[in-house]
């Protein structure tokens, strides 16, 4: 996505770029998450929606390699050299809290061993966690044994967590031109700006969800 900067600060000076989202991070409950098996992971993926037809058609691509062979692919249907682009492995079901969710396989009798399973959640080529191929970490499965994302956000989440939190983003957006950003990650977002202090004081307040300090241009959005 690109964002289009409406007044462009005249001098050079540190900047950060901030995205102000949706909601901020959510309390857990335990009682809408898949009860896992030790042999399973959960891979939830919230869109910010109650309404299941949104998530129609995003699945996962799945497959063993490059260091990471945990995945159980013949126990869930899928073939050695892993599932088709055009055909994902569909969602197992839907948290009323967390959104859709995938439920994997996990081979014990894996060679890396036990360390880490790849994955693309996509519709098409869209992806949800941005572009690069994600890896679910085994090692840093919680209790739950889940992985938990946003669309939008490269960001995912070994604990619960149902809401996407409010946070300051540095590095993650590229500037193109004099007055274009790119940044895939903020795809999700209800507002960007760019804010600016000459003197580092940005802050962000944990408690109240509120940016201070320093100065902002609104951008607006443009999707390619």
């Amino acid at each position: 996505m690109k964002f289009k900067i409406n007044t462009l600060a005249k001098t050079t000076m540190p900047m950060m770029v901030t995205s102000i989202m949706l909601m901020s991070g959510g309390v857990a409950q335990a009682s809408d998450l898949y009860p896992a098996q030790d042999d399973e992971v959960v891979i939830y993926y919230n869109r910010g929606t109650d309404n299941e037809a949104e998530y129609n058609g995003w699945g996962l691509h799945l497959w063993n390699g490059e260091g990471c062979t945990s995945t159980d692919l013949e126990k869930m249907g899928i073939g050695s050299g892993g599932t088709d682009w055009n055909d994902p492995y569909p969602v197992s079901g839907f948290s009323d809290t967390y959104g859709a969710y995938y439920v994997l396989n996990v081979d014990l009798d894996a060679s890396d061993p036990h360390t880490c399973m790849n994955f693309i959640l996509h519709k098409g080529d869209d992806k949800a966690f941005g572009s690069a191929n994600q890896k679910v970490q085994l090692t840093e499965l919680g209790e739950t044994r889940g992985l938990f994302g946003f669309h939008g956000s490269s960001q995912l989440y070994y604990e619960p967590i149902s809401e996407r939190p409010i946070a300051i983003d540095g590095q993650k957006a590229h500037w193109l031109d004099r007055d274009t950003i790119a940044w895939e990650d903020a795809a999700n977002a209800a507002r960007v700006e760019l804010r600016y202090s000459p003197r580092n004081r940005i802050e962000l307040d944990e408690e109240t969800n509120v940016i201070t300090g320093g100065k902002s241009l609104m951008c607006r959005s443009q999707v390619n």
